[in-house]
Parts: C-alpha cells; sequence; structure tokens
C-alpha cells in the first residue's frame, strides 16, 4: 500500500508540473513585431527651457573647421511608465527637427504581461542633434547615453583625390581614342574606359554614403517599458530609498507568486480529480485482491 500511495503522489506531481510548463508557454511563444503603430496618445509640449536648464546643456556637435568630415552617433536607452506618451513625444521631436526614422522594432503589447519595446534607429540633420538629444534627455528617464564621433575627414578626400584623378586619366583615355586606328588599341583602349567608369562610380557612392552620414546624424534610441518599482528603483538616491523601494518590491513579488500558485491549483483541479478519482478505484481494486488472498490462505491453513 506505501508504494502504492507513493506512486500516486508522483503522478499527482508530475501533472501538476506538466500544466505549468503549459502555462509558461503561453508567453514564450510571443514573437516581436514590425512597424509598431504609432500610440493614441498625444506627446506633451516640450517647455521652454529656463536659465538652469540652459546651463545644463550638453552641446554634442563640436566647432569644426571648414571641410572637416564628422560623423555624429549617438546611442540612448530610456525606461518609462508613460510609454506610447514618450514613444509619440520622440516622433514629434523626430519630425520636427526635420529627421526620419530609418529602422524600427518593437515587442510587446499594450495590456498584456509582457512589458513593451521598441529599437529606434534615427537620423536626425547634425544641426539639430543637439536640441534632439538635450530635449530627450530631460524629458524623460535616461539610463544610459554614449556619444561617438568618427572624423572621416582624410578618407573623404582621399577619395575625392581618387575620383579626380580617374576623372583625368578617362578624359585622356577619350582622346587616345580619338587618334586610335587599330582595332586592337581601340578594344584595349574601351576596356580602360569601362574600367574607369567602374572604378569612379564606387568611389562616388562612396564620397556620397560620407556626406550623407556627416549631414544626418545617427541616434539609436531603446524604449523599455517599465513598472513603478523599476522607475523607483532608477530615482532613488539613499540607502533608505533603496531600502524602501526593495521592501515593496519584494512584498509586490510574493503577491504576484501567491496568485501564480493560486491560478495554477485552480486551473488544475479538473486533473487533479480525475487523478484521485484514478487512484481510489486502484485503492479500492488493491483492497478487493488483497482481501480474496487473505481469504485464500485461511482457507488453505485450515
Amino acid at each position: 500500500m506505501k508504494k502504492l500511495s507513493g506512486i500516486v503522489a508522483v503522478i499527482i506531481v508530475i501533472c501538476i508540473l506538466f500544466a505549468a510548463c503549459g502555462k509558461q508557454s503561453d508567453h514564450i511563444g510571443y514573437e516581436g513585431k514590425e512597424d509598431y503603430l504609432s500610440p493614441e496618445a498625444e506627446p506633451q509640449p516640450m517647455p521652454a527651457p529656463t536659465d538652469s536648464e540652459e546651463e545644463s546643456y550638453q552641446n554634442i556637435v563640436q566647432n569644426t573647421v571648414e571641410g572637416q568630415m564628422l560623423i555624429y552617433m549617438v546611442d540612448m536607452s530610456i525606461i518609462t511608465e508613460e510609454y506610447d506618451q514618450d514613444y509619440a513625444s520622440i516622433k514629434m521631436k523626430l519630425s520636427k527637427l526635420g529627421g526620419y526614422v530609418y529602422t524600427e522594432y518593437s515587442s510587446g503589447t499594450k495590456g498584456s504581461d509582457d512589458l513593451r519595446y521598441v529599437s529606434l534607429v534615427l537620423k536626425i540633420p547634425v544641426e539639430n542633434l543637439d536640441e534632439f538629444v538635450n530635449g530627450v534627455d530631460k524629458e524623460m528617464k535616461v539610463t544610459s547615453k554614449r556619444i561617438n564621433v568618427e572624423d572621416t575627414t582624410d578618407q573623404y578626400y582621399d577619395i575625392a583625390s581618387r575620383i579626380d584623378l580617374l576623372e583625368t586619366r578617362y578624359r585622356k583615355m577619350e582622346e587616345y581614342l580619338k587618334t586610335a586606328t587599330e582595332m586592337q588599341d581601340i578594344i584595349t583602349i574601351e576596356e580602360e574606359m569601362s574600367n574607369i567608369i567602374y572604378q569612379l562610380e564606387n568611389l562616388k557612392g562612396e564620397k556620397k554614403g560620407i556626406e550623407n552620414k556627416v549631414r544626418f546624424s545617427t541616434v539609436n534610441i531603446t524604449l523599455n517599458e517599465a513598472k513603478s518599482s523599476a522607475i523607483n528603483a532608477y530615482d532613488e538616491k539613499t540607502i533608505w530609498d533603496r531600502m524602501a523601494n526593495g521592501i515593496s518590491s519584494t512584498f509586490n513579488d510574493m503577491v504576484d507568486y501567491m496568485g501564480d500558485i493560486l491560478v495554477l491549483f485552480v486551473s488544475s483541479l479538473p486533473v487533479l480529480g480525475l487523478i484521485a478519482v484514478i487512484a481510489i478505484i486502484i485503492i479500492v481494486i488493491v483492497k478487493i485482491i488483497s482481501r480474496r488472498k487473505s481469504k485464500k490462505q485461511n482457507a488453505t491453513i485450515a
């Protein structure tokens, strides 16, 4: 009987674990979605900077000499409880300053347990980069920010020099072609001219690419929806703030955990009931068999 009870207990535990795994799979199977629709919330207008705000204004774009080719790249990570509002505010600032979205990837669903997330690659005119970055920095909770400046001046003017040399060579080839009389010479010159055209197209493409990167700075933004506990942890200043936030966070986690256990137990009741019925039937059958064996043994002894 002890062995039988142990087997039944093991079967019950396995069924509960199976139900828990099925519950988790509903959340893990979510896939990210492209082109997140613009939120309904309207962004709040950005207030005019005060004297103290102007003092903290960060100048990212450097004073450069004429002809210097600098490429600016900024990475920003943001956490927010007002996901829709901050998302719309970023888009509004971008449009106002003449920028555009280069790529966008988002995941999560509004109103679900999955917190939302969006990764944006933005292109902003370099003359408006300071205004955009400082506006986002002041209005939102920026947890990290990195600024990178790449000086492509030497590369740019090296490409420009090679283009000039190839164009000069191409003009000479045109003159040679006009005076060439032998078919083999004509073929050789035309092949050389085709090769020069191919090199020019590649170099001009590289040159144009650098010009576009210099003209439009790149800003990579990750906007993460967060619970109030995460926001409070970011805002906390003293050890008392950290202790209070830790206690609150632990209590909330315990409530969530107990709620999950209750939901799991209730959702498992049909399976547990079926197992209980099967276990009772097995126990009754075993008892009947045991009684019959006992009667036979007593009859044999008599």
